[in-house]
């Protein structure tokens, strides 16, 4: 071949690899279009009757409550169901006698119990648009009374309830008993009242029992009753943002006697347990705080534990803090004011014992009348 030609055939190869790389690099003239996210919407049945049949509500559905509705037979909720009530200052769902609420949720399907102005559940049912957001207190929230046993309440989210009592699942009027595991409260309207708490399970029969539940952006987050020994496996902040807890971040005992034999055992450490009540704990069971637990009393002349001559033992463990609600150094801000207070001497009344305690060397009283 002439040298001519050879030239010839190895300009047209570079030409060729040329091009081929410049096709592999070059930048597309267009991006695709992405696949927009699908709008996720229900089908919507309206409720204004009281539940007197045995009645189940079925998944991937929205349930409209126009106002408070009462359980007097057994209400089945699959999980994934939507439950959607309007906004009313008593719009509540009430289990009365002969009622029960089975509420199974699971793990990647909740039951939500939430606002009809809460569009990121099922879609704008309400049909405003972003006209109307949803607000803490938009209605009433769930009240189990009237000895309604047997309750569950499993992987359920309860959100913007709080009107009038500022509580957002309740005991009343004879309690009753119930199962609240994996649950999520979040939401409750407050008014900065002594006695507002998310979940209040103080007048609750034996037998209730919660466990592996979250509370946030409440209040007070839960109200236990002094013979009640809460699981420490809830949490008490936004597991999406761990800086967000509760305005009073704490476990709240009202009562005012340890009435039966039972073992008062607090084990949580992620926040106080706070004695909220206006008078003093006379104590005849045995009492056990666990290592680096904080326990804080209201402040009171009376408030206190009152231990004199009592056999059953008061176990207090390594590292265990027993102080003034207005401790903010121990727990944090656990009555939720801020800088407004200063814990002082005789905030509370102390601990009243004799042959019965045992102490670790490392725990603490502190501001109390008398050690």
């Amino acid at each position: 071949m002439n040298t001519p030609l050879k030239n010839l055939v190895k300009l047209m190869a570079v030409v060729a690899i040329a091009a081929n790389i410049y096709s592999c690099t070059k930048t597309p003239t267009s991006t695709p279009t992405p696949t927009p996210t699908p709008v996720v919407t229900c089908d919507t049945i309206n409720i204004k009757d009281d539940i007197k049949t045995p009645t189940t509500w079925s998944a991937s559905k929205v349930y409209v409550l126009a106002g408070s509705i009462y359980l007097k037979s057994t209400l089945t909720i699959e999980a994934g169901t939507i439950i959607k009530v309007k906004i009313g200052n008593r719009a509540e769902i009430g289990i009365a006698t002969g009622g029960k609420l089975i509420a199974n949720g699971t793990a990647n399907k909740h039951i939500v119990f939430t606002s009809f102005s809460d569009d990121t559940h099922c879609g704008d049912n309400n049909g405003d648009g972003t006209a109307s957001t949803p607000q803490k207190g938009d209605w009433l929230g769930i009240d189990i009374c009237n000895n309604s046993t047997g309750n569950i309440f499993s992987y359920c989210d309860i959100f913007y309830a709080g009107s009038f009592y500022n509580k957002a699942l309740y005991f009343s009027n004879g309690s009753g008993t119930a199962a609240i595991s994996n649950c999520t409260f979040a939401h409750t309207k407050s008014g900065d009242d002594k006695y507002e708490y998310a979940l209040d399970i103080s007048a609750a029969l034996g037998g209730t029992t919660v466990e592996n539940c979250i509370f946030y952006d409440n209040y007070k987050p839960i109200c236990i009753p002094p013979t009640f020994s809460l699981s420490e496996t809830n949490s008490y902040h936004n597991p999406n943002n761990t800086a967000e807890g509760n305005k009073c971040n704490g476990i709240f005992v009202y009562g005012t006697t340890l009435k039966d034999n039972t073992p008062l055992v607090i084990t949580e450490t992620e926040v106080p347990t706070v004695m909220d009540g206006y008078y003093g704990i006379y104590a005849n069971q045995t009492i056990i705080l666990k290592d680096n637990v904080i326990l804080k009393f209201a402040p009171g002349s009376q408030n206190g534990i009152n231990y004199t001559n009592i056999t059953a033992p008061f176990v207090v463990g390594n590292g265990a803090i027993i102080t003034s609600l207005k401790d903010d150094t121990h727990g944090g801000d656990t009555n939720g004011d801020g800088t407004t207070t200063s814990p002082t001497k005789g905030d509370w009344e102390g601990v009243y014992e004799t042959k019965s305690a045992k102490w670790e060397s490392t725990s603490y009283i502190l501001y109390a009348a008398k050690p």
